[in-house]
Order: C-alpha cells, then sequence, then structure tokens
C-alpha cells in the first residue's frame, strides 16, 4: 500500500528497487529458465521449471544428467485452488507433481530436497486467521484443534515422504520464506551438503 502511495516515485523511469522489492515480486514461470552462477568458488547451474500443469511436458527431459531436485511448494496455499484449473486443490496438485517427481526414473539417483516456502504468510493463515489445514475435506490426516506449528510443519513433511514408492530413500525438507535472506543462505547451505552427501554415495565413497 505504501509502495502505490508512493508511486510515480515508485515504478517511474528515476526508480530503483530495492532488494526486499525485488523479493517480494513474482513472475509466473512458463517454460524453463536456465541460470548458471558461482557460490562460494563451486560453478552452480539451475534450471526453473514451470510446474503449471501445462508447462510439465516441456521440461522434464532436460533432467537427464542433473544432481538434484529442489521441489518448492506452497505451505499456505493448501486452501487453495489452481491457477489454471479452478476445481484442483493446490496442496493436492503439489503432492501429486512430486510423487510424479520422486518416482521417476530420471531421478532415481539423484538428491531430493523439499522447500516448504512461504512459511509467512502460512502462519499468517494458520496462526493468526486460524484455517484448518483440513478446511478443503481433502486431508481428513491433518491436525486439528488449536495451530501448532511444529505438529503442522511435520504433517506437511510427512505427506510428501509418504508420496515415495521406496521408504529408504531419504527426501530432505525444510520450511522456507523467500524473502528471509540470511535463513535462505543457511538452507542453501544445507542443501550443498545434501547434494555432495547424495553424489559421495553414487561415487561409492560412502555407503
Amino acid at each position: 500500500a505504501n509502495a502505490l502511495e508512493d508511486y510515480p516515485t515508485w515504478g517511474g523511469p528515476s526508480w530503483v528497487p530495492t532488494t526486499d522489492e525485488i523479493l517480494r515480486c513474482r513472475v509466473r514461470t512458463t517454460g524453463m529458465v536456465d541460470e548458471q552462477f558461482v557460490v562460494r568458488n563451486n560453478k552452480l547451474r539451475m534450471l526453473d521449471v514451470g510446474g503449471q500443469q501445462s508447462e510439465r511436458r516441456k521440461w522434464i527431459h532436460y533432467f537427464a544428467d542433473v544432481t538434484s531436485v529442489i521441489f518448492v511448494t506452497s505451505l499456505s496455499e493448501y486452501d487453495q485452488l489452481l491457477f489454471e484449473d479452478n476445481k484442483s486443490n493446490r496442496l493436492a496438485e503439489s503432492l501429486s507433481l512430486f510423487n510424479t517427481t520422486v518416482n521417476d526414473v530420471w531421478f532415481e539417483k539423484v538428491a531430493i530436497i523439499v522447500f516448504l516456502n512461504k512459511s509467512d504468510l502460512f502462519y499468517e493463515k494458520y496462526v493468526v486467521k486460524k484455517v484448518p489445514l483440513n478446511i478443503s475435506g481433502l486431508f481428513p490426516d491433518a491436525p486439528s484443534g488449536e495451530p501448532d506449528l511444529t505438529k503442522a510443519y511435520g504433517w506437511f513433511q510427512e505427506k510428501f515422504k509418504a508420496q515415495r514408492n521406496d521408504p529408504s530413500r531419504t527426501i530432505y525438507s525444510h520450511v522456507t520464506c523467500a524473502t528471509d535472506t540470511q535463513a535462505i543462505d543457511a538452507v542453501m547451505k544445507a542443501s550443498s551438503q545434501h547434494i555432495l552427501k547424495q553424489n559421495l554415495k553414487d561415487s561409492g565413497v560412502l555407503v
């Protein structure tokens, strides 16, 4: 609201966005975005793909040689419907896509990392507004009663782990807020360790 009040300074020809403003903008991913960058002397290549139903067939064949998959899902959308399908629940669809992803032959030997994102919006909806996790009626196993973040996060993590066909396969998960740069930095460090560990296992160095 404050930004709109400041227009045309905000968005005008002399406007330079702050880091926070950049982090809060959102552009829906279509097709695939290929980015290469260096983090702590490690050269990384990240393929960012659209999760919408119409986008998936465009990107799956690009993943033959990836070393990890970071699956980003929104904690706060458990009561919302898909952008392209106003009958399908977003969390149910995310679980379905993750089931397809984690059990795909392309990803049998890669590190699978789940980012349970938008924890700030989830807190507002679940704790402050007290919107039940099973308000859609699709998740009768969801924690009920007074909001409990620890139980809720644990439930989300278990819902995604339950999608794997191989129960012994490790699924790494992290609760994230994309606008919290310090927290994201810590999560990315941990994710790098997950990827390294998986690569060492594949090479036979670790059992």
